[in-house]
């Protein structure tokens, strides 16, 4: 029995020590990046699923684990569900949620978080796409966990967060068992369970008919990193300028694609009058994967007001490059001097 009893006691510190909770959440994010970077067509239905839990519950889980990183205690009372005190009136003074709480909480900020951190990986990614949220996610999850650790570090062992599997169950026993709720509970719970699994199959398995390619021209800036914006405006004739032409797949098959970079001059009418064709690059991508094309433009032609036109082709291009044949076209006005 003394035995059993210090075993026990033993386990239990070595919980309260290693926070469980967020090195299962690091492992479930390295699983989904593998899913999602690795080998995006491997186990869609595992990545559908790990995509879920990761896109819809670890974000507002973390917050919470920030925001307070201790456990409930009886002061917070023993039972929110119970209380009268509103939940979010007792936390905003002070109070502490249960586990419960923490559940149904976590899936609803997560919901709010996720959009608000694709708008701001966009401006560095260049494009909105399933992918930057996913950059942003991981970014989101690593300061995140990064935090988490340090504000419960500084908390007394004894009030210190836990994920002990008893706290848990009887948490979500509670959202069950009072008299009289109990169907409109479960009614209401699997009515949450439906909607967010149509929205995180859809974030992370995305319907076979929503099938496309996204084109995005990128400079480098001060930093090193790759923007979608400072273009340049003026080139010298004979001189380079680095540009970076980033194409990604969701077309769901591998798929090769053909850049044609050309630099047109167009009269008032609208009409090509002059081509320079100055890069063509091919490359087969699979599918949720990015092709990453640095390349040197390099003008001849002089001119004001020179287009200089990306086409890229899903294979070979044909004779006429131009808008009408091409899949995607990213266009880029310039003025380029005489060297003299």
């Amino acid at each position: 029995m003394v035995t059993t009893k210090n075993t026990t006691k033993g386990i239990g510190g070595i919980t309260a020590a290693i926070p469980t909770d967020l090195v299962g959440i690091t492992v479930l994010l390295i699983v989904f990046d593998g899913l999602v970077f690795g080998y995006p067509a491997a186990v869609p239905p595992l990545r559908a699923v790990v995509g879920l839990v990761v896109v819809l519950f670890v974000p507002g889980y973390l917050l919470l684990a920030v925001l307070f990183p201790r456990r409930q205690s009886t002061v917070d009372g023993n039972d929110p569900i119970e209380s009268a005190t509103p939940t979010v009136h007792r936390l905003a003074h002070g109070g502490r949620p249960s586990w419960s709480e923490r559940l149904v909480l976590s899936f609803g900020l997560s919901v709010a978080i996720v959009p608000i951190l694709g708008l701001l990986v966009t401006p560095f990614t260049g494009s909105l796409s399933s992918q930057s949220v996913f950059l942003g996610l991981n970014a989101f999850v690593f300061a995140g966990t990064v935090a988490a650790v340090t504000r419960r570090g500084v908390v007394p062992a004894d009030e210190r967060l836990q994920l002990p599997s008893w706290a848990v169950r009887d948490s979500l026993g509670t959202i069950f068992d009072r008299d009289g709720n109990r169907l409109l509970s479960v009614v209401l719970v699997l009515a949450v369970v439906v909607a967010l699994a149509s929205i995180g199959l859809a974030v992370t398995f995305p319907a076979s008919g929503e099938t496309y390619t996204s084109t995005t021209l990128l400079t480098e800036n001060d930093e090193g990193e790759l923007v979608a914006s400072g273009y340049p405006s003026t080139l010298d004739a004979g001189a380079s300028e680095q540009l970076t032409l980033r194409v990604e797949n969701y077309e769901g098959v591998e798929t090769t694609y053909t850049a044609v970079v050309s630099l047109q001059r167009v009269d008032a009418s609208g009409d090509v009058s002059e081509t320079e064709r100055v890069l063509q690059e091919q490359e087969t991508v699979l599918p949720g994967q990015t092709w990453t094309e640095p390349h040197a433009i390099t003008p001849t032609m002089t001119g004001e007001n020179l287009r200089l036109q990306y086409h890229v082709y899903r294979g070979e291009p044909p004779q006429n490059v131009d808008e009408d044949t091409a899949y995607r076209t990213l266009s880029l006005w310039i003025t380029v001097d005489s060297s003299e």
